[in-house]
């Protein structure tokens, strides 16, 4: 697929494994840029990559929006800016 991290930010979701796919892109793609801007993320870039790679090659639905889930919570805990 040639989508852009921007195309993955407004990926929409939904029922389908394809929608929870793109789910777990979507919050996969803040945790890319969280995890690379030197906060303190609980996960390395490397680390989210091989995640959701495992995840997305499980093909399994639940899997994948586990880890979604996984990810939404790191990325909306406490700013340390704030």
């Amino acid at each position: 697929n040639e989508d852009t991290m921007l195309d993955a930010l407004n990926y929409q979701g939904g029922s389908t494994d394809e929608e929870a796919a793109q789910i777990l892109l979507r919050v996969a793609t803040g945790a890319v840029l969280n995890a690379a801007s030197g906060l303190n993320y609980p996960m390395s870039v490397p680390q989210i990559e091989s995640a959701v790679d495992d995840a997305l090659a499980s093909a399994d639905r639940d899997q994948i929006l586990n880890l979604a889930t996984t990810l939404d919570r790191f990325n909306n805990s406490s700013c340390p800016l704030n």
